[in-house]
């Protein structure tokens, strides 16, 4: 939209949580489009109008029952002078697009970061907008620091649920593997496997608890709207 349409484009925040909508915001206003944010006072989640006006100026601050006849008008006026789009947003346009710039390219929005993709594990550049990063990876996919770390945290939730079950399943391995050795009569190689099997069950446990934490805390932070994009 902002290669196309330039000072024609109108970025609108709403109430939500986060500051994705920030990020986008403030591309719009540099390519000289027009900036509406919804008044924080009127929002039922304050986070993303909050934080879109702490990193831009927006052009009209208001409620969102006066936003259509705002935005109406904004639609039917004529058109400024065009702003040129800044290189380093057209080059990262176009990769959100699907284009695949090669490393060197993307050294030139960015510096590499020691992030890798959530999605696709590739490397992440971190990417500067005023005093403000997000990351993008030459595939594409793009998160802000906020959504970085409850991308970071899903991936961990991921992670220890494989580690519970492969736990789970060298416990009970090291329980049959006992009770063969006892079939066989032989109580030292029982006693081995008895003593492994009460490990992974600790382990288990370890494991389990860190995951039951994780848990309570997204749904406390759930519970107070910090995990809603509205």
């Amino acid at each position: 939209m902002m290669t196309c349409c330039g000072s024609r484009s109108v970025g609108v925040v709403l109430t939500g949580t986060l500051g994705d909508g920030a990020s986008g915001l403030w591309s719009v206003a540099e390519c000289g489009g027009c900036t509406v944010v919804q008044d924080p006072k009127d929002a039922a989640f304050s986070d993303m109008p909050v934080n879109a006006l702490a990193r831009v100026k927006p052009d009209h601050v208001l409620p969102l029952a006066e936003m259509p006849a705002v935005l109406d008008r904004l639609a039917r006026r004529s058109a400024g002078t065009p702003a040129p789009v800044p290189p380093r947003l057209s080059m990262e346009l176009k990769v959100a697009r699907g284009a695949h710039l090669p490393i060197h390219e993307m050294d030139r929005i960015g510096r590499r970061s020691a992030f890798t993709c959530p999605d696709c594990h590739g490397a992440m550049w971190e990417i500067n907008e005023g005093d403000v990063a997000h990351y993008r990876c030459h595939v594409g996919h793009a998160y802000t620091a906020e959504l970085m770390s409850l991308a970071l945290d899903e991936g961990l939730r991921r992670a220890l649920g494989t580690a519970l079950r492969t736990l789970e399943d060298r416990a009970a391995l090291a329980g049959k593997l006992q009770r063969d050795a006892e079939a066989r009569r032989q109580p030292y190689m029982a006693a081995s496997w008895a003593e492994k099997a009460a490990e992974f069950q600790q382990e288990r446990s370890v494991v389990e608890c860190a995951i039951q934490r994780m848990d309570e805390i997204a749904a406390l932070h759930t519970h107070s709207g910090g995990a809603k994009n509205i």
